[in-house]
């Protein structure tokens, strides 16, 4: 200051909050996104919003040990999706094979159901259920030229959009073990299933 020279660059941004809620964060440059949390870009010189793309992204695996946030990160998840579309927009579905943790989920507007661990019939019936509207879906977009809900949704108005959908497992381990023993597997089949055909159907 005495000798009238600016300050240097500081070479690193402020660390992250240790919490943020989803008013707190920027704004995205990105619609039909789940806005979850921030994150720091130390190469770029910045911090912004991380959201889960559902037009261009693909599925979210939450990893870590007990008492890491994973339940948590579900529960910001689906506060979000409530807090970003209206429940015509954006449907949640939840497996809660955790905690039941998830259980408060139920009164959001957007949920279609919480489907408990020892729900395995209930949980099946949903399973087939997402399964043959992924099918539907399909069906429905190939005479009309669209290759995904990204397309159709960015073509058509805003009352003729299909809706995204959003399923959210706690606990995968557990899952994995609750569901092996139903019908010889097979709604886990079904689930894998969901995984490699439903990103392009909106799920």
């Amino acid at each position: 200051t005495l000798a009238r020279i600016a300050p240097p660059t500081k070479a690193w941004l402020p660390p992250l909050p240790s919490a943020v809620t989803l008013d707190e964060l920027p704004d995205l440059v990105v619609s039909d996104a789940i806005p979850v949390g921030l994150c720091d870009l130390p190469e770029q010189q910045t911090q912004r919003a991380f959201a889960i793309d559902l037009a261009h992204g693909g599925h979210v695996l939450v990893v870590g040990g007990p008492r890491s946030g994973r339940t948590t990160a579900l529960r910001t998840i689906a506060g979000s999706v409530a807090r970003s579309f209206k429940p015509s927009d954006c449907h949640l579905y939840v497996i809660d094979c955790a905690s039941g943790a998830l259980a408060a989920l139920r009164s959001l507007p957007h949920c279609g159901t919480v489907v408990s661990r020892d729900e395995t019939e209930r949980g099946s019936r949903l399973l087939n259920r997402l399964m043959d509207e992924v099918l539907r879906r399909q069906e429905a977009l190939r005479p009309a030229g669209f290759s995904s809900i990204a397309e159709q949704r960015h073509d058509r108005s805003s009352d003729e959009r299909l809706p995204w959908m959003v399923l959210l497992v706690d606990g995968w381990d557990g899952f994995q073990t609750a569901y092996d023993a139903v019908d010889s597997g097979r709604p886990m089949d079904t689930m894998l299933r969901l995984l490699r055909e439903g990103s392009a159907a909106g799920l």
